[in-house]
């Protein structure tokens, strides 16, 4: 097999070695077209950006092929192109060791993009670039001519011009700020012509059309997609070995002699894959388009006549909108989409007929290039599905209107918690409420519900209901003026509220169905109904009460049935004082302690206790105690849960008692 190395010893030209990351990312023109001074002054170059490939079909026109006159699908490539602008020009001079600038000239007005080409970092800097250039251009134009003497001296001089230009990189959406310059050659004319060309583009857009033209074939040149570090067989081809090859097979097998002692270059190694810098030639342009605002239809034909831009639906991959003029080339071109791609005229006239053939475009594909496409536009698309698209548009309209009205709900709620927060805040700082805006006021909320909903909640869980006094409060005739209604206080029953020093007063005839309204809720959960029916039967009202023993007005709130004139008072009055009895008789109180059955501690955090659930005991460890409820981790629950259950249901762990009295008889007997 010897003569296998003389014909196909590996798949990949030495000729691009080496295969490496390339510094020149945006694609460097190292040649330009040949200078024919018969041809006015012209660029030879352009900057574009990949946006994304598509499918067109076209008639051939090419006689006696076997295609002649028939139809084909070929593959394009569509490149956004926006305006290119002149900023100035570099004049170059031959010398035998090659090129040598010898003066460039800048415009008077550079834009921002353009500026932050030359600042790594443009954020915090001073951007004093290209001000004296601005200064001497301001000052030149009160002499006369600016920038004279360079201009002279490139005319006189330099035999090479060329012009520098940015891209407009805002106008394309590609997630950058700083404009691409490059050096672009002007051909044709002499020297003079050329400057003088070059000094009417200062600050001017140069657009693809001026540059290039349908039918012609250009060059390009861009970096290819990096694929990272592959092996032999995909960099280079080579054949996979046997399977019962040693230590891999996706190898080369001898990579050299053991003389000369070194790896020759032209064996196949492993390395890095793409991300290389090539120049590509011979691509034909199929169409060169204009803008969307120039030209809404500009992927219309004359055998489609269909409304459509040159954006498939859904837009480009990865890529979005193409919304700047745009060049069509046949084929594929190197690089991932938004990689900057550099256009350039052919270096050798083309006189194939292929190079010359005249395309006629019938129909360009818009459909959506995610998927598998079925339609060009969106008209096309309604059209199709009819009513159904319609009644789904119309459900999803719904659907949103829906979110947006419960996201409203949602924040006048809030507003209304905020606003009563605020009110009970002026209240405790002893405003009156005269100074209290109303639409904090008690009652006055749109939604009282929501107001006397916060109050229920908080009753639930700081109510004390195992320590209560009864007490008589109220005039002669037992009625007080709260807020221009009359209140009727008799008998009393107060419950404690937490540790905040409130009170909760309410009715002795009432005591029993606000207890078991209040037990129910703390067990069950608030029920809807039931709050429906507090906020038809009770009116929530604000007041100041003094207190007896302080004599200052403190402020409270008042829950007023609006038919009886019974209300529920919840505040710091009354100042309930501890009075002994007015005599001791110590038989009495020592037969009463003797006839009292017993009771057991209330226990701590961290004792072993039972706790009953649906009729049966689980043993635990007591967590914390809040009021007459109580924290219980139990033994079967799982890590994170706690059971919540009334001080009631829980007693101490008989089983450890006994356990425990087990162990204490074991160690006495030993």
């Amino acid at each position: 097999m010897s003569h296998r190395k003389f014909e196909r010893p590996r798949h990949g030209s030495l000729g691009f070695l080496p295969r490496k990351r390339t510094r020149h990312h945006h694609g460097k023109i190292k040649s330009f077209p040949k200078d024919d001074q018969a041809k006015p002054p012209h660029l030879t170059a352009f900057m574009s950006y990949k946006a994304g490939m598509t499918h067109i079909v076209r008639e051939v026109d090419r006689p006696g092929s076997k295609l002649h006159k028939k139809e084909i699908v070929e593959p394009v490539t569509i490149l956004e192109s926006p305006p290119m602008v002149v900023v100035g020009f570099v004049g170059y001079v031959e010398t035998p060791r090659g090129l040598r600038a010898l003066t460039s000239v800048w415009a008077g007005h550079l834009s921002e993009e353009c500026k932050r080409r030359f600042y790594k970092t443009w954020k915090g800097r001073k951007h004093k670039a290209f001000t004296k250039y601005e200064k001497r251009w301001s000052e030149a134009s009160k002499e006369g001519t600016p920038m004279q003497a360079e201009v002279e001296r490139a005319k006189k001089y330099c035999q090479v011009i060329r012009a520098i230009c940015h891209t407009q990189v805002r106008k394309v959406k590609i997630g950058q700020k700083k404009a691409h310059i490059k050096e672009i050659q002007v051909n044709g004319g002499t020297t003079e012509q050329k400057v003088d060309f070059a000094m009417n583009l200062f600050e001017q857009e140069v657009k693809i059309a001026d540059c290039f033209s349908q039918d012609e074939t250009i060059d390009i040149v861009g970096t290819t997609k990096g694929k990272g570090f592959n092996g032999v067989v995909t960099r280079w081809g080579v054949t996979r070995l046997v399977r019962k090859s040693h230590r891999g097979l996706r190898k080369v097998a001898c990579i050299g002699s053991w003389h000369p002692a070194r790896v020759s270059f032209q064996v196949p190694r492993s390395g890095q894959r793409g991300y290389h810098h090539r120049t590509e030639i011979n691509k034909k342009i199929y169409r060169i388009g204009k803008s969307l605002k120039d030209d809404p239809a500009n992927a219309r034909t004359d055998n489609d006549l269909t409304e459509k831009a040159i954006t498939p639906m859904g837009g480009f991959s990865h890529y979005g909108e193409v919304n700047e003029d745009w060049v069509m080339l046949k084929g594929t071109v190197m690089g991932p989409r938004k990689r900057l791609i550099t256009l350039r005229k052919s270096l050798l006239p083309q006189v194939s007929r292929k190079a010359l053939e005249k395309v006629t475009l019938k129909f360009i594909d818009t459909s959506s290039k995610f998927g598998h496409g079925r339609f060009q536009t969106s008209e096309e698309k309604a059209k199709f599905f009819g009513a159904a698209l319609k009644k789904a548009k119309t459900e999803k309209a719904e659907k949103a209107e829906k979110e947006e009205a419960e996201q409203l709900k949602a924040e006048v709620q809030a507003a209304q918690f905020r606003a009563q927060q605020l009110r009970l805040r002026l209240q405790a700082l002893g405003a009156d409420a005269s100074v209290v805006p109303k639409k904090i006021q008690a009652g006055s909320l749109v939604d009282p519900q929501y107001e006397l909903r916060s109050l229920y909640e908080w009753l639930v869980q700081a109510a004390h209901l195992q320590r209560q006094v009864v007490f008589e409060c109220g005039n002669g005739e037992g009625e007080v003026q709260v807020g221009g209604r009359r209140v009727v206080l008799h008998r009393m029953v107060t419950w404690q509220l937490g540790e905040s020093g409130l009170k909760l007063s309410v009715p002795l005839e009432l005591q029993a169905e606000i207890s078991k309204m209040l037990t129910d809720a703390r067990r069950r959960g608030i029920d809807e109904a039931e709050l429906q029916r507090l906020c038809s039967t009770w009116e929530l009202l604000g007041a100041e009460v003094v207190s007896a023993s302080m004599g200052m007005p403190e402020p409270a709130i008042f829950l007023v049935h609006r038919q009886t004139a019974q209300a529920v008072v919840v505040a710091k009055w009354p100042a309930v004082e501890f009075r002994p009895p007015p005599s001791f008789d110590p038989q009495t109180h020592f037969r009463r302690l003797i006839s009292r059955s017993p009771q057991n501690a209330q226990p701590i955090a961290g004792d072993r206790v039972e706790v009953e659930y649906e009729g049966r005991w689980f043993t635990g460890t007591l967590q914390s105690v809040e009021g007459d409820v109580v924290n219980v981790k139990c033994d079967v629950d799982s890590p994170g849960v706690i059971t919540v259950a009334p001080i009631a249901s829980v007693r101490p762990a008989r089983r450890e008692e006994r356990r425990d009295a087990r162990h204490r008889r074991a160690r006495s007997f030993s």
